[in-house]
């Protein structure tokens, strides 16, 4: 069957949301008809630009295409973020804890050999990591104001005692980075009883032997946890005396 084809009879799904959303008055087909149009876009412009960088089989594309995907991870977990600063720290501090934390993961598992050294399996693999570590950026910065709120007064005492603000906001650092892994907890404990992850799912329909699908799975979800615990830690770090200012602020306007 033709792909674009495909894709109609696929978007009838869509069609019968907005339908039911409009009689039920619900108010959501604006946003489910947009979202749909732009992730079938983007999916589309990513398969031309994916067979277009295949087809050269250059280290070079492959660098440049992994850091434009980290720049928008960044600009989407940036949006997300309510930090009282510029855009541009937002885009940097997303950035950073975005590309050090994937990177981090990606270079022992190449030199090791878990991750095949391909074009092919790096950018999709790469991808797929970064898109759920995204998340873990709002989360954590949430929890950081919320506990930086609550314990203001025990974090100024350990200042004024002598302890840095980073030393002071310690106890502040670790539900923060606990509750952006709660998702990622959940995701773990239902996977194989609850669900299917998508690429077991993925590799069985395609063919694969079930037990490579699954383990193949087990590496991608350690990944993805091992990626958003560090991309979760790192953005707490560079940004809790923002969060602490941000909790002051709260105060004030209370």
């Amino acid at each position: 069957m033709n792909p674009i084809v495909q894709i109609l009879l696929a978007y009838i799904l869509i069609l019968f949301i907005i339908a039911v959303s409009q009689k039920e008055n619900l108010g959501q087909e604006k946003e489910v008809f947009f979202t749909s149009l732009r992730c079938s876009f983007q999916l589309l412009l990513l398969g031309f630009t994916l067979k277009f960088v295949f087809s050269l089989k250059s280290w070079y594309w492959l660098i440049l295409l992994l850091s434009i995907m980290t720049g928008a991870a960044a600009f989407i977990g940036a949006e997300r973020l309510k930090i009282k600063a510029s855009k541009l720290y937002a885009l940097k501090v997303c950035f950073l804890s975005l590309f050090i934390s994937t990177a981090l993961v990606f270079v022992p598992l190449l030199l090791i050999g878990a991750i095949h050294n391909t074009l092919r399996e790096v950018l999709t693999l790469w991808g797929l990591v970064l898109g759920n570590s995204v998340s873990s950026l709002s989360l954590a910065y949430d929890r950081l104001v919320a506990e930086s709120f609550n314990r203001k007064d025990e974090v100024e005492a350990k200042v004024a005692l002598g302890a840095t603000l980073k030393q002071a906001l310690k106890e502040c650092i670790k539900p923060a980075v606990e509750a952006s892994l709660i998702p990622k907890y959940n995701s773990l404990k239902s996977a194989g009883i609850v669900f299917i992850p998508g690429i077991t799912a993925g590799m069985i329909i395609a063919g694969a032997d079930p037990l490579t699908a699954v383990v193949y799975q087990i590496l991608v979800m350690y990944m993805i946890l091992a990626t958003s615990f560090f991309t979760a830690y790192l953005l707490v770090l560079f940004t809790c005396e923002k969060a602490f200012a941000s909790c002051i602020y709260l105060q004030t306007k209370k």
